[in-house]
């Protein structure tokens, strides 16, 4: 948006100067006219800059507004990517090792944090029905990543086991995929 914003105002900074140029170059022919204005010339040009900025106003509100909610959208998605991530990491870490009572504690207590997260994102109000349906897979594959994260293979004293990797891995990666659908889904629809 900022960018955009940089780029009409050198546009009009432009257009200005051509202006000038222009007026210095025909004064002649524009000094009769240039000082006669009539009052109907002012109140004409009065209502164009107020029917101007309230439309200006009219349009720009209701997009900042819906900028900003894609913006909040995009963020909360991306710290559930970073949740998933540090769960994952943590898991590759302890890949092979026997689980302590701590080390539990600590994956459910990360996959909490992804759930609220989660949570908050499924809370939000939608417009557009493809992020909503979008919202409703990752709810989906999240209960079930989270059934796997938790399930019986997170025990104390037990290994950390190949298999469940893998198996909380394939779930990690078609939970990113469907978040990263719907992040772009987000600033296309």
């Amino acid at each position: 948006m900022r960018k955009s914003f940089n780029i009409l105002i050198g546009l009009l900074g432009i257009l200005f100067l051509i202006v000038v140029i222009l007026s210095v170059l025909k004064w002649k022919m524009l000094k009769n006219t240039f000082f006669s204005y009539s009052f109907i010339d002012i109140v004409n040009f009065i209502a164009t800059l107020l029917i101007g900025f309230f439309l200006t106003y009219i349009i720009a509100v209701p997009l900042q507004k819906e900028i900003k909610e894609k913006d909040i959208l995009s963020e909360t998605i991306i710290e559930v990517q970073k949740d998933l991530a540090a769960i994952m990491e943590y898991l590759y870490k302890i890949k092979g090792q026997m689980i302590t009572v701590q080390q539990r504690e600590y994956i459910l207590t990360l996959s909490k944090i992804t759930d609220k997260d989660i949570n908050f994102l499924k809370n939000m109000p939608f417009k557009n029905k493809v992020i909503a349906e979008n919202i409703s897979n990752i709810v989906k594959i999240r209960g079930d990543f989270s059934f796997i994260l938790t399930g019986d293979n997170l025990v104390a004293n037990q290994p950390i086991a190949d298999v469940y990797i893998e198996t909380c891995s394939l779930q990690y990666y078609q939970l990113k995929q469907q978040l990263m659908e719907c992040r772009v889904n987000v600033y296309t629809a």
